[in-house]
């Protein structure tokens, strides 16, 4: 009975992986084997805006090229975010998706080989790339704190950049953002900290199902890249 009951569950789970499957490729094996190789590094490191001042070093070619592969990566993010099953309204980028979006996008970084880790405060989710270039902060929801889907043209939709233009970015147009970016990003009450075990676990919920529909836009991005 209990065999049974076993290879029935084993069913109910491979049908499931079956209902929520999409026409996607199947992911690259090479590709799963670097991705499922990724570590925890630095777990619980403190985030703070110093940290962000050491480094405020504006276009260097670290930020050139994580501009460029933030924007390669933007409408494949957007679309797993829309597509995720706690996502009932299938909001994209532009919403307070953040806890979901910044580990995704963690992962599509580093398994590029590409620096940067997550942070997490008690209510904001974004990335940090530390580098002998620059520091940067990475944050790819910054659209819902200047009106979501009615944030102004100016407004990036994955912001990469340094302290200064990241004061620069909230300060353009004082009456538009809903909270200064001290309180998002560097609240002494409720400090960041870095959290690389957020993108591992979007990284082991991916690998279970590379092809549902909200990770089949990640093994597309993956699929396509050249590693």
């Amino acid at each position: 009975m209990r065999i049974w009951m076993n290879i029935h569950w084993i069913a109910v789970i491979l049908l499931m992986g079956l209902s929520h499957s999409s026409s996607a490729a199947p992911l690259n094996p090479a590709i799963r084997a670097r991705i499922a190789a990724l570590t925890n590094e630095g777990e619980g490191k403190l985030v703070t805006e110093k940290l962000m001042r050491l480094g405020d070093n504006p276009g260097t070619e670290t930020q050139r090229r994580l501009m460029l592969a933030a924007k390669a990566a933007m409408p494949y993010l957007d679309e797993s975010v829309r597509q995720a099953d706690w996502n009932e309204t299938h909001m994209g980028l532009d919403g307070p998706v953040c806890f979901d979006a910044a580990p995704k996008l963690g992962l599509m970084f580093r398994a590029r080989g590409l620096p940067g880790y997550v942070a997490s405060c008690a209510h904001h989710v974004f990335m940090i790339v530390e580098t002998p270039e620059a520091v940067l902060l990475i944050d790819p929801t910054i659209r819902q704190y200047f009106g979501q889907d009615g944030a102004p043209s100016w407004v990036p939709q994955i912001f990469v950049g340094t302290l200064t233009e990241l004061k620069a970015l909230y300060a353009r147009d004082p009456n538009l953002p809903v909270l200064p970016y001290q309180a998002i990003y560097f609240n002494s009450e409720s400090p960041a900290y870095r959290r690389d075990s957020k993108m591992l676990n979007r990284r082991d919920n991916f690998l279970w199902l590379p092809a549902s529909k909200e990770h089949a836009p990640l093994t597309d991005f993956f699929n396509a890249e050249k590693f």
